[in-house]
């Protein structure tokens, strides 16, 4: 397929951070059988490259969405085939991940395929989630233009604990057991209570949260996250992560962890406020 490979080579250095964060994704145990997913929004990349006029060819179906993304307008996004599993995408990206393109309504979509024999395929089951956060992105001048998914055990563990099931109360143990929580998320992470997954209902209050936190947590679920690129999407997560790591390493050990103390933390606090000057 000459025209997919014109495509492939303007998308190459996001096809090669796919292929990256899967493998550490893989390799940490939160994309366990078919869990996790990840998007890129591609488009001005693929405007830059002039490759657009190449693309018509690789595309199939052309479904209607259930919602409408007038932000996503003629916008194309890389997304993960449903069922794929993050260990092979670390192998082949090409064998686990599609091209959608939005219409002018942005009220319908087509699926690109970069290989024949995937037309059968369909992207995640969480695509309404990741085209809800583009579209709230792009509408309000994001520079983030990645969304990662995956099953952190480690927050996952946390929303099953009463003492924990609330925003407020997993931020403070969170800020409190790694200085680099507050330099890095010093607005927390985003808590939603359980809600069941691939549902319109999931991705509007993600959305909600989005707005001020770059890391969701889904109760009893796993985590989404947003950065400039994939690398800085992982990142966040995997420091809310080892956040909550230390905490049970502490418990697990027999100690009831001491955490930062008050001076601490509202020192680490004025710090990150300098730092976003």
């Amino acid at each position: 397929m000459k025209v997919a490979a014109i495509i492939i080579s303007s998308l190459k250095n996001h096809l090669d951070q796919m292929k990256e964060v899967a493998g550490y994704m893989w390799e940490k145990g939160w994309a366990e059988a078919t869990a996790g997913n990840m998007s890129i929004d591609v488009t001005e990349k693929l405007m830059a490259t002039g490759s657009t006029s190449e693309i018509k060819e690789i595309f199939a179906s052309r479904p209607f969405l259930n919602i409408s993304f007038p932000g996503l307008a003629n916008h194309f996004i890389l997304v993960t085939f449903a069922g794929a599993r993050m260990r092979d995408l670390a192998k082949d990206p090409l064998s686990c991940v599609g091209l959608i393109k939005i219409n002018a309504a942005g009220d319908a979509c087509q699926a690109g395929y970069f290989r024949e024999l995937l037309t059968d395929v369909k992207p995640t089951s969480e695509l309404m989630t990741h085209l809800a956060i583009h579209n709230f992105l792009a509408n309000n001048s994001f520079t983030e233009k990645s969304i990662l998914h995956g099953h952190i055990h480690e927050l996952v563990a946390l929303s099953h604990i009463k003492e924990y099931k609330t925003e407020k109360k997993i931020n403070e143990l969170l800020w409190s057991m790694h200085p680099e929580m507050s330099l890095f998320l010093p607005e927390g992470i985003g808590y939603i209570s359980y809600m069941k997954p691939g549902t319109d209902k999931i991705a509007q209050e993600t959305v909600k949260k989005i707005k001020k936190h770059p890391v969701i947590l889904w109760e009893k679920h796993g985590c989404l996250s947003i950065g400039v690129s994939l690398n800085e999407a992982f990142d966040r997560i995997d420091i809310a992560a080892k956040a909550a790591r230390q905490f049970f390493y502490s418990r697990n050990a027999g100690y009831i962890p001491q955490g930062l103390t008050s001076r601490q933390f509202s020192e680490l606090k004025k710090e990150s406020l300098k730092r976003d000057q």
